[in-house]
Formats: C-alpha cells, structure tokens, sequence
C-alpha cells in the first residue's frame, strides 16, 4: 500500500502543489483538507494569484464532520 504521492499542478499562472497523505494506509475517503495550513470545509479550493503558489493537503481516512467533499 502507498502512504502518499505529491503532484504539482499550474493553473493558469499559478501553482497548486498537492500532497496526499494515507497514513493509515486506507486508500480512500477524505479525513482532512488544507490550503495554505487552513482546514477547508466547504470543498472550494481558490485558485493561486499570478505567480503565487497555494499548499494544498489532502489526508485520506475516514472523514470527519469538518472534511471537505471533494
């Protein structure tokens, strides 16, 4: 099983660098999502401004109340 992967996206001209975490090895369901270190709730991840790159942290698992549907 993998623990992860990284992937790094331009959009437009900025950048989403993305890490996906499996700690528990599951494989699936969203646990948490961050941007910026900031938990996002509501699944909407903005896109960078010219130039600027935005973090974004998806941990799988099971999900909790405050986990962003993606």
């Amino acid at each position: 099983a993998w623990g992860g992967a990284a992937v790094t996206v331009k959009l437009g001209s900025g950048t989403l660098a993305i890490a996906i975490e499996d700690p528990e090895h599951v494989g699936r369901g969203v646990a948490a999502v961050t941007v910026d270190g900031r938990p996002v709730d509501d699944g909407v991840i903005a896109a960078p401004a010219a130039g600027a790159t935005r973090h974004v942290r998806v941990r799988l698992g099971r999900r909790h109340a405050s986990a962003a549907s993606i």
